[in-house]
């Protein structure tokens, strides 16, 4: 199980004492906001996720700062990152499972034609799935999700925040996403 701190927002403060809790993986909504921290988290040696919408435009700078992008959602975007790179890219697929029409993602309908055409993509690593739940109880969808993590025999399931963690654990989650959970702890 990975522990991801979702650090947006987050003072280096809060950052290095996360990290000295052993978390040494940290995820950022916003490109610019990871530029800012670019040196800090090198300094640390820790690993760093997007987990925002990926922009066309900052694909780019995506290649520079992340370690892994987990919020694909479209073979256009794919296509783009293995043109700009000769490097392999550690991606997973956002999926929008509850079709919420206010959340980005691919719909299931779509997946199977985006894993087939992202595993014949040279510079991509297609490592896992990622989920944002729903305001409701999530049990079913994370089920859902460990059963389409399955069907594609993917290594990551990244799913559950601070709020619903413990049931995407139950669900099969090789990583949650902790804010609050982290940050606003006195450990």
């Amino acid at each position: 199980m990975k522990i991801l701190a979702a650090s947006k927002g987050r003072s280096d403060e809060e950052i290095k004492r996360v990290h000295k809790e052993g978390i040494t993986l940290f995820g950022e909504n916003y490109i610019q906001e990871a530029e800012k921290k670019i040196d800090l988290f090198k300094s640390l040696g820790v690993e760093i996720h997007l987990i925002g919408k990926l922009q066309k435009n900052k694909i780019n700078k995506a290649l520079q700062i992340f370690d892994c992008i987990q919020t694909i959602d479209s073979f256009e975007l794919v296509k783009l990152i293995n043109q700009k790179t000769n490097k392999i890219v550690k991606i997973m697929v956002q999926v929008n499972l509850a079709e919420e029409k206010q959340k980005n993602g691919c719909l299931v309908k779509d997946l199977d034609n985006l894993v087939k055409k992202i595993k014949e993509m040279k510079n991509i690593n297609l490592t896992g799935l990622m989920f944002l739940g729903t305001k409701e109880n999530n049990s079913e969808y994370f089920k859902k999700m460990k059963n389409l993590q399955e069907k594609y025999k993917l290594k990551e399931l990244s799913m559950g925040m601070s709020k619903d963690y413990q049931e995407a654990i139950d669900n099969g989650a090789t990583m949650i996403r902790l804010g609050r959970k982290l940050f606003d702890s006195k450990v």
